[in-house]
């Protein structure tokens, strides 16, 4: 994530997601792994709503933050938003019109941090695997990740292979639904 988006020591990542949360603490482990500049503010469904802080290279959201920020009359200068999670058509289509880079991403704690990203805006892009990462599917048709010397994971989330370095998520094995970093189970 730190390659793909150039962040240096001269970057401000900012993050408005819990430090609770895997989304919340990676953005700080981003940080120092970086060496860069980090704020946070506590979290709410109106972030960035006060900040005038300048110029901000990379922001963590989930979708609900991010429709407020689509929202704003002025948007705050960030060159990428970061958001775990599916998002809605009308969000998609908000962020198209308004230019934002947004970036929906796909990871997990087991990854340690995110995989593969995607742009918002464009509703036919396919997730796009990070360098070092291999990916296949398992006879289930789950996500299988290889991570370069490090491990293999099989994940439960049923995917279409669109060429060897993209995806696209048609589903769950398990029916579990995922929401801000948490597992919920209909059952």
């Amino acid at each position: 994530t730190i390659d793909f988006f150039g962040v240096g020591r001269d970057s401000l990542l900012y993050s408005c997601i819990s430090p609770d949360y895997i989304g919340g603490k990676m953005q700080f482990v981003r940080c120092r792994e970086a060496g860069c500049r980090f704020a946070y503010e506590k979290p709410s469904n109106t972030p960035l709503a006060g900040y005038s802080g300048g110029r901000i290279d990379m922001v963590s959201v989930v979708p609900s933050q991010m429709l407020y920020i689509a929202g704003l009359r002025n948007l705050p200068d960030v060159d990428a938003y970061l958001g775990g999670g599916p998002v809605h058509d009308k969000l998609r289509k908000i962020i198209a019109a308004r230019g934002i880079r947004a970036y929906e991403t796909y990871g997990m704690t087991e990854t340690a941090s995110h995989i593969a990203i995607r742009r918002i805006s464009d509703p036919e892009e396919t997730f796009r695997i990070l360098p070092g990462i291999s990916i296949s599917t398992s006879g289930d048709g789950c996500l299988k990740i290889d991570i370069e010397g490090w491990q293999s994971i099989v994940t439960n989330d049923i995917v279409r292979m669109d060429t060897p370095e993209t995806f696209t998520i048609r589903g769950r094995a398990d029916n579990v639904i995922i929401s801000g970093g948490l597992e919920g189970h209909p059952e």
